[in-house]
């Protein structure tokens, strides 16, 4: 059973060009073994190997937060890769158990149906500018994407985002926010007739700070997953702590926008004018200037 190392220092590990893990200390090691894998062999634990993979194709180290799966816990990591020349070094900080999520429990006892479909959950996850970290397999069909090939692309190439009926984007608020939504519709860009439901929690870095999304999807006309809520007072004076930035947000939004076609990137014009359309059309930003 994969432990906590004894001391508070990093867990090291190195994968060669195809992704195989080639020398690991024993807390790693032992958890690839649990994965059902060994030295010499792929690395069998998903979301470090994104995070890995990505900082391939990146050429540039990653750091980015991850779960990984040990018998009877969970193991939340900060994963640092980095790039040595055609190998990839890893570094695991933070390790912290806790108990494993309900439908992997399930799955493991064998629960039946409902642990089927807990086992082959729609995951996602995307750093803090909203580029795509990982994409579980069965999401990944549903989008009709490749999982490897989008990595490290803006979400917002993989999805088209919808307003809700306030003429709101949850996701895009809730990236300003910094904080967890539910409810962001959206349709893949490879294939207009998928229509999806997002839902994510914010994931921190080590030192607190934001880090980007965690979530899931369901097919829509199915209830999207609740974020754990807070107390009504502390929306209400967090609503009042954001409403004033937001604005500012998202009047450089639409400045952004405006500059697309000169020497701007393009994703990050994409990005102004999700941020921008998140705006409330029915809503006016008071003391702006013509």
């Amino acid at each position: 059973m994969a432990s906590a190392p004894s001391e508070p220092r990093p867990v090291f590990g190195r994968l060669d060009r195809s992704g195989r893990l080639i020398s690991a200390d024993p807390a790693l090691e032992s958890l690839q073994r649990e994965a059902g894998s060994t030295l010499g062999q792929p690395l069998a634990l998903p979301q470090i190997a994104a995070v890995a993979e990505l900082a391939r194709k990146l050429r540039t180290p990653v750091s980015r937060p991850a779960l990984a799966a040990s018998t009877d816990h969970d193991i939340e990591l900060w994963v640092n890769a980095t790039p040595e020349g055609d190998e990839i070094a890893l570094s695991l900080e933070g390790w912290t158990e806790r108990a494993p999520a309900g439908p992997r429990l399930a799955a493991i006892l064998g629960g039946g149906a409902e642990a089927e479909t807990g086992g082959a959950r729609n995951e996602w996850a995307a750093d803090e500018e909203l580029r795509i970290i990982s994409l579980t397999p069965d999401l990944a069909e549903m989008l009709g994407v490749d999982p490897d090939s989008v990595a490290g692309q803006p979400l917002t190439r993989v999805v088209r985002l919808e307003e809700d009926d306030n003429g709101e984007m949850p996701l895009i608020s809730a990236l300003a926010a910094r904080r967890g939504f539910t409810g962001q519709h959206a349709r893949s860009r490879s294939d207009d007739s998928r229509e999806v439901v997002l839902s994510g929690e914010v994931v921190t870095g080590a030192e607190g700070s934001f880090a980007g999304f965690r979530g899931s999807v369901q097919s829509n006309g199915a209830p999207a997953p609740q974020v754990p809520a807070r107390t009504a007072a502390f929306d209400h004076a967090l609503d009042e702590v954001l409403r004033s930035p937001l604005d500012r947000i998202i009047e450089s939004a639409e400045r952004i926008v405006e500059r697309a076609d000169g020497p701007l990137r393009s994703d990050y014009a994409g990005y102004g004018n999700d941020i921008a359309a998140a705006a409330p059309k029915n809503k006016t930003r008071q003391g702006r200037k013509p």
